[in-house]
Order: C-alpha cells, then sequence, then structure tokens
C-alpha cells in the first residue's frame, strides 16, 4: 500500500510570460499488485485534490490566494471533484533493470485520458519506492479558465487563459510498504 505521509504528487504550471506556480498534491489512498511471478503488475492512486498547495511564495497568504484558485471552478472544481485518480493497467520491464514503462489512465474532473510514462521503481526489503516524471496536457482535462458572468468577462478570462502553459510538468514521488495482501 501506498504511505500517504511519504508520498507526494509535485506540479508545476507556467505562464507564457514569465511566472511559474508550483507545488504538490497529497494521496487519499494507492496500491501496487504483482502477479503470480511476484512482478509488479497494476495499480491505484486516488489523489486529494483539496491537498493542493502552492510553495512558491514564502508569504503563506500569497500561497493561499493561488490555493484558492486552483481549488475553483476556474480550474480543479475540488467542491464538486475532490478526488482524482490513477489507474495503473500495465507495468512493463524496459531494458535499463530499475525502469519501468508504466501504461494506465489519470482522471482528473470528469474526465479520464490515457497516459504513459517511465518510472524508476527501486525494491527492497517490505519498501518500494517509485519515482516518475510525466508531462499532461491540461485542456485535455478541461484544466481551463472560463468566466460564465458576461461576454466581456469571459472575453478576459481567454486572454488570461491562452498566458497559461498548456503542459503540466509532474513528478510523482511514492513509497509503497510491502504487505501479504498488497504487492
Amino acid at each position: 500500500h501506498l504511505d500517504l505521509k511519504r508520498s507526494k504528487l509535485f506540479w508545476k504550471g507556467t505562464k507564457t510570460i514569465g511566472t511559474k506556480h508550483y507545488g504538490f498534491i497529497l494521496f487519499n489512498s494507492g496500491w501496487l499488485h504483482t502477479n503470480a511471478a511476484g512482478k509488479l503488475n497494476d495499480g491505484m492512486f486516488r489523489i486529494n485534490m483539496k491537498s493542493i498547495a502552492s510553495t512558491e511564495h514564502k508569504k503563506y497568504e500569497a500561497n493561499q490566494k493561488i490555493n484558492a484558485e486552483l481549488k475553483g471552478s476556474d480550474f480543479f472544481e475540488v467542491a464538486k471533484y475532490p478526488t482524482s485518480s490513477i489507474v495503473v493497467k500495465s507495468i512493463y520491464p524496459t531494458a535499463n533493470a530499475l525502469k519501468y514503462k508504466i501504461e494506465g489512465s489519470l482522471t482528473i474532473k470528469k474526465t479520464t485520458q490515457p497516459i504513459i510514462f517511465l518510472a524508476t521503481i527501486n525494491q527492497g526489503g517490505t519498501t518500494i519506492i517509485a519515482n516518475a516524471n510525466l508531462t499532461i496536457d491540461r485542456l485535455k482535462w478541461g484544466i481551463h479558465e472560463t468566466s460564465k458572468v458576461s461576454v466581456v468577462d469571459h472575453f478576459f478570462s481567454s486572454l488570461k487563459d491562452k498566458m497559461i502553459a498548456d503542459e503540466i510538468p509532474i513528478v510523482l514521488r511514492l513509497v509503497f510498504v510491502k504487505s501479504k495482501t498488497n504487492l
């Protein structure tokens, strides 16, 4: 099972004009399973979208303003969609003994899209540590600013949305603790 205290999803959002936002999201739960031969087979991670936190500013208040925007209706709508998920359908070894090709799906809000990425997985004793870097296109998951107030507001919101880069780099740092029923 996933060690929730030692596992995080790190994200970075950039604007086309210099500014960068970055932070982390915590997990609600997660697990990996092995097949009959003892090889990693599949898994699932539930992401706690209410925990999304910006960490780029030294002042707490400045980060809280960004957190409120990210949690709001313009971006992740966490009141309506408090959980996102990653379903791992396949884990394939590569030529590098520690690298694995991961195939699965990512669900954010009401949208599920396929994802494929490489992960470094170290197994030792009762612990498995997985690290992965991937990039998602925010527009595929409906992560964009919208305004429902007026045509003028919608025009300016569209301009603001175009200033945000479509690609969101994500870094997964996952720690699993082996048990007889999981892994």
